[in-house]
């Protein structure tokens, strides 16, 4: 799984339980160069204006001020991020 190695992640999840959990899954199957997390839609879409390019986002659905669902539609209409793969 070398390809998986040295990758960029951003996980957003509000619930801490569940993020520690995804976080830990990543980190103990490989050694990835960056895990970043986020709360919620709006810390992850700020995330991506700031000028931040994950390789792979992996966000929940149900979460404050801004979901999922909401986020990755605006993801996909941008032409610089609709390109990350993004996994829910």
């Amino acid at each position: 799984m070398t390809a998986l190695h040295n990758l960029h992640i951003l996980i957003a999840e509000d619930d801490p339980d569940d993020a520690r959990v995804v976080k830990q899954c990543f980190i103990k199957n490989n050694h990835f160069a960056k895990i970043e997390m986020v709360t919620n839609g709006k810390e992850l879409l700020d995330y991506l204006k700031a000028g931040q390019k994950p390789d792979i986002i992996l966000t929940d659905i149900n979460m404050p001020i801004v979901d999922g669902i909401e986020a990755l539609q605006e993801i996909f209409e941008d032409d610089d991020l609709k390109r990350i793969p993004c996994f829910v």
